[in-house]
Protein backbone atom coordinates (compact mmCIF):
# COMPACT_ATOMS: atom_id res chain seq x y z
CA UNK A 1 0.00 0.00 0.00
CA UNK A 2 3.04 2.48 0.44
CA UNK A 3 4.06 1.75 -2.65
CA UNK A 4 1.01 2.10 -4.34
CA UNK A 5 1.22 6.02 -2.13
CA UNK A 6 4.10 6.83 -3.17
CA UNK A 7 3.77 5.90 -7.12
CA UNK A 8 0.57 8.25 -7.00
CA UNK A 9 1.67 11.23 -4.34
CA UNK A 10 5.34 10.76 -4.76
CA UNK A 11 6.13 13.05 -7.14
CA UNK A 12 7.21 17.02 -6.27
CA UNK A 13 3.96 18.18 -9.30
CA UNK A 14 1.50 15.86 -6.95
CA UNK A 15 2.40 17.26 -3.61
CA UNK A 16 2.92 20.88 -4.68
CA UNK A 17 -0.64 21.20 -5.83
CA UNK A 18 -2.22 19.42 -2.98
CA UNK A 19 -0.89 22.10 -1.04
CA UNK A 20 -1.34 24.94 -3.13
CA UNK A 21 -5.57 23.64 -3.28
CA UNK A 22 -5.43 23.82 0.69
CA UNK A 23 -4.13 26.62 1.66
CA UNK A 24 -6.17 28.63 -0.85
CA UNK A 25 -9.17 26.42 0.09
CA UNK A 26 -8.08 27.66 4.06
CA UNK A 27 -7.67 31.30 2.86
CA UNK A 28 -11.14 31.80 0.35
CA UNK A 29 -13.16 29.95 3.08
CA UNK A 30 -11.66 32.35 5.88
CA UNK A 31 -11.84 35.57 3.49
CA UNK A 32 -15.56 34.51 2.71
CA UNK A 33 -16.81 33.66 6.29
CA UNK A 34 -15.22 37.24 7.45
CA UNK A 35 -16.91 39.18 4.51
CA UNK A 36 -20.23 37.17 4.23
CA UNK A 37 -20.74 37.28 8.22
CA UNK A 38 -20.06 41.13 8.25
CA UNK A 39 -22.24 41.84 5.86
CA UNK A 40 -24.97 39.78 6.52
CA UNK A 41 -25.07 41.88 10.09
CA UNK A 42 -24.99 44.95 8.28
CA UNK A 43 -27.51 43.40 6.30
CA UNK A 44 -30.06 42.74 9.32
CA UNK A 45 -29.23 45.71 11.49
CA UNK A 46 -29.49 48.96 9.50
CA UNK A 47 -32.73 50.21 7.21
CA UNK A 48 -31.68 51.72 3.93
CA UNK A 49 -33.63 52.29 0.60
CA UNK A 50 -33.63 49.15 -1.53
CA UNK A 51 -32.78 46.74 1.46
CA UNK A 52 -35.68 44.91 0.34
CA UNK A 53 -34.19 44.07 -3.19
CA UNK A 54 -31.20 43.49 -1.79
CA UNK A 55 -32.39 40.66 0.81
CA UNK A 56 -34.36 39.38 -2.26
CA UNK A 57 -30.73 38.97 -4.16
CA UNK A 58 -29.45 37.73 -1.94
CA UNK A 59 -31.53 34.62 -0.51
CA UNK A 60 -32.54 33.94 -4.96
CA UNK A 61 -28.48 33.70 -5.08
CA UNK A 62 -27.76 31.10 -1.62
CA UNK A 63 -31.20 29.12 -3.23
CA UNK A 64 -29.72 28.72 -6.76
CA UNK A 65 -28.04 26.01 -8.01
CA UNK A 66 -23.80 26.24 -8.53
CA UNK A 67 -24.22 25.39 -11.55
CA UNK A 68 -26.95 27.48 -13.21
CA UNK A 69 -24.51 30.45 -11.41
CA UNK A 70 -21.43 29.08 -13.59
CA UNK A 71 -23.11 28.54 -16.52
CA UNK A 72 -24.82 32.04 -16.10
CA UNK A 73 -21.19 33.35 -15.88
CA UNK A 74 -19.58 31.21 -18.37
CA UNK A 75 -22.38 32.88 -20.66
CA UNK A 76 -21.37 36.76 -19.71
CA UNK A 77 -18.05 36.50 -20.13
CA UNK A 78 -18.58 34.47 -23.15
CA UNK A 79 -20.20 37.60 -24.73
CA UNK A 80 -17.87 39.87 -23.31
CA UNK A 81 -14.93 37.99 -24.79
CA UNK A 82 -16.47 37.63 -27.82
CA UNK A 83 -17.01 41.81 -27.73
CA UNK A 84 -13.46 42.15 -26.91
CA UNK A 85 -12.34 39.59 -30.30
CA UNK A 86 -13.87 41.45 -32.42
CA UNK A 87 -12.59 45.04 -31.41
CA UNK A 88 -9.07 43.47 -31.43
CA UNK A 89 -9.81 41.83 -34.75
CA UNK A 90 -10.32 45.38 -35.92
CA UNK A 91 -7.66 46.92 -34.40
CA UNK A 92 -5.30 45.40 -37.20
CA UNK A 93 -5.05 48.81 -38.63
CA UNK A 94 -3.41 49.60 -35.83
CA UNK A 95 -0.73 47.05 -35.53
CA UNK A 96 -2.11 45.00 -33.54
CA UNK A 97 -2.91 41.22 -34.32
CA UNK A 98 -4.33 38.60 -32.73
CA UNK A 99 -2.33 35.73 -33.36
CA UNK A 100 -1.58 33.84 -29.86
CA UNK A 101 1.71 31.58 -29.81
CA UNK A 102 3.43 33.42 -32.54
CA UNK A 103 3.56 35.36 -36.01
CA UNK A 104 3.60 34.78 -39.32
CA UNK A 105 7.34 34.67 -39.27
CA UNK A 106 7.57 32.23 -35.67
CA UNK A 107 8.31 34.83 -33.66
CA UNK A 108 6.49 34.06 -30.01
CA UNK A 109 5.23 36.04 -27.72
CA UNK A 110 4.97 36.54 -23.73
CA UNK A 111 1.54 38.02 -23.83
CA UNK A 112 0.35 36.43 -27.43
CA UNK A 113 0.03 39.94 -29.14
CA UNK A 114 1.85 40.81 -31.42
CA UNK A 115 2.79 44.73 -32.61
CA UNK A 116 3.97 45.05 -36.20
CA UNK A 117 4.47 48.36 -37.41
Amino acid sequence: MGNLFSKFFGTVGVIDSIRVTLVMSFWSTLIASMLGIFLGLVLEQTKFPGKKLVVRVNRTLMGAPPVVIGLLTYMLLRKILKKLTTILKKSKKYGINLNYGGNEYGDKTANGFNITK
